[in-house]
């Protein structure tokens, strides 16, 4: 049922997708090599170890180098590589629910039995998608969130030499702008689904039978498709603001109470 608007979806995929996993996957590379050449992974190693590190410099370097290494290949690609799917889902999702909605919005007279059935199989797709990666989601965003909290502390110090604080900034960046694409994804599937909710309101009236068939379609689309973290909260605008608030609220304040804070 869903394959009446596979095809034109799929001629609306973005190009920014592909600019998006292309600017992301580089710098990432681009950014481990830069530390192989310049030395920086060993500055990191008493981070790890608890203010540890070897007395050989050899070992140092291979651990430094093997730590990065295993940071980039298996949490941040693979992660990224997560964001990216989760990005192209939404929008080919999005792009469904605008099909559906243009594929009565300028009728006289519609079928609402077959508009019902459709509406029932996009949603029960969407909600079957949701199911499956919400725990992927609600991992994600804290990963994301997580890195961005303790960045954006970091950056906000003022001992730093300037190769540090550009790393830092980077860091911070990337990982904002991906939790804000990625969530702006999802309220974008939440925006669709409440126009087609509120267009369905102005279509016309029919009488007999077909009366009930429209009563059960206006009610079907009433309950939203939205996709949700991990089934704790429905992710629209008002959660990006509101993840946005917390992490930089509580790094302000983290900051503010630091006691090697330097003015």
């Amino acid at each position: 049922m869903l394959r009446s608007f596979d095809g034109p979806q799929k001629e609306e995929n973005p190009a920014w997708i592909r600019y998006v996993v292309i600017f992301f996957v580089s710098s990432q590379i681009i950014r481990y090599i830069y530390h192989l050449y310049t030395e920086k992974l060993y500055d990191h190693i008493p981070n790890y170890f608890f203010g540890y590190s070897f007395q050989q410099q050899l070992y140092n370097d291979v651990v430094a180098y093997l730590l990065d290494a295993f940071q980039v290949m298996f949490i941040s690609m693979p992660i990224m590589a997560f964001v990216f799917f989760y990005i192209v889902v939404c929008n080919d999702v999005k792009c469904i629910i605008k099909h559906f909605q243009n594929s009565f919005v300028f009728k006289d007279a519609c079928n609402y039995e077959t508009l019902f059935r459709y509406y029932h199989a996009i949603k029960s797709a969407a909600d079957m998608i949701d199911n499956t990666v919400g725990f992927l989601v609600f991992t994600t965003i804290i990963y994301n969130s997580c890195a961005t909290f303790f960045s954006l502390h970091v950056t906000l110090r003022s001992d730093m030499d300037y190769v540090d604080s550009v790393a830092f900034y980077y860091w911070f960046a990337s990982n904002y702008a991906l939790f804000i694409i990625m969530t702006a994804s999802a309220a974008s599937v939440a925006d669709a689904s409440a126009e087609v909710a509120s267009t369905v309101l102005i279509l016309p009236e029919v009488k007999g039978n077909s009366n009930w068939s429209q009563q059960r379609f206006i009610a079907l689309v009433d309950k939203k498709i939205t996709f949700t973290v991990w089934k704790i909260t429905p992710i629209r605008r008002n959660f990006i603001f509101g993840v946005s608030g917390v992490i930089f609220t509580y790094s302000l304040m983290f900051h503010s109470l630091s006691p090697d804070k330097r003015d």
